[in-house]
């Protein structure tokens, strides 16, 4: 019974309306089916989801070089800076300046004064490869900070620091200039007279450079138990006046009065 009222509702209504008013959709335009987006895979980056694994094709920002979505730009944003690729940063080569230039230049000329070809290296890879020259300058950075404060902390390890600096600088350039002769010549130039001097100059440095680290190593050493016995002594004093400090700070953090303040 249902089934019939309603085929006889439906043949009654369209008896009754005109032909285009079955033809036009509820805002008076024709009727059109709304196509689905089709719903494409969202490539998911290791360690995690970027917010879930599915999205509507042509409804997400462009897909980053790591795997993760870049959103995009606000409206009326500014462009990226000039000499700036966009989006530089992870998944990209290029990095950002890790110091001002007055500091790098500084650093550099202090890089030339002890070791003219790895400044070399560094202007050439600072052309090639940004990204590496940055990351590169921010170690020796590091490394010649260090040296300053130690140099007003300690003077005299300062001085044994730096000679033994040297002496590495040096041994790593007379390595260089064996390999490549090796290269050059092939491994006949091993047996060569240049070569045997190089090798021996080489092994009298490097004996040098390990009783040069080993006193570095024994004076850290002496450093280390000295700190060991205070650390020691104040564990002491204070397991034998632990009910004394209890009780301070008992009275510190319930805002009490504290009698033994100077």
């Amino acid at each position: 019974m249902q089934m019939q009222f309603k085929v006889l509702f439906f043949f009654l209504v369209g008896a009754l309306l005109p032909p285009t008013a079955l033809a036009q959709g509820p805002s008076g335009g024709p009727w059109r089916a709304t196509p689905t987006p089709r719903v494409v895979p969202r490539p998911v980056p290791q360690g995690g989801s970027p917010g879930g694994q599915w999205a509507p094709e042509g409804r997400h920002p462009p897909m980053r070089p790591d795997g993760f979505r870049r959103p995009g730009p606000p409206p009326g944003a500014p462009g990226p800076a000039p000499g700036r690729p966009p989006h530089a940063g992870r998944g990209s080569s290029f990095s950002p300046p890790v110091m001002d230039p007055e500091t790098e230049e500084v650093l550099l000329a202090w890089i030339g004064e002890d070791d003219p070809e790895l400044l070399a290296e560094l202007k050439l890879v600072r052309v090639e490869d940004p990204g590496r020259y940055h990351q590169r300058i921010r170690e020796l950075e590091g490394e010649w900070r260090h040296l300053e404060a130690l140099k007003q902390r300690d003077p005299g390890r300062y001085e044994k620091v730096v000679y033994r600096r040297k002496l590495e600088i040096k041994a790593r350039g007379l390595a260089r200039s064996y390999r490549k002769r090796v290269a050059k010549k092939g491994e006949s130039a091993r047996s060569t007279g240049a070569a045997k001097e190089t090798r021996k100059s080489l092994h009298s440095l490097l004996q040098e450079l390990f009783e040069l680290r080993e006193a570095e190593r024994m004076h850290e050493i002496e450093r280390l138990e000295t700190e060991l016995s205070r650390l020691k002594e104040l564990s002491k004093k204070r397991a034998a006046n632990k009910k004394e400090i209890v009780s301070r700070h008992l009275r510190e953090i319930l805002g009490e009065a504290d009698d033994l303040i100077w």
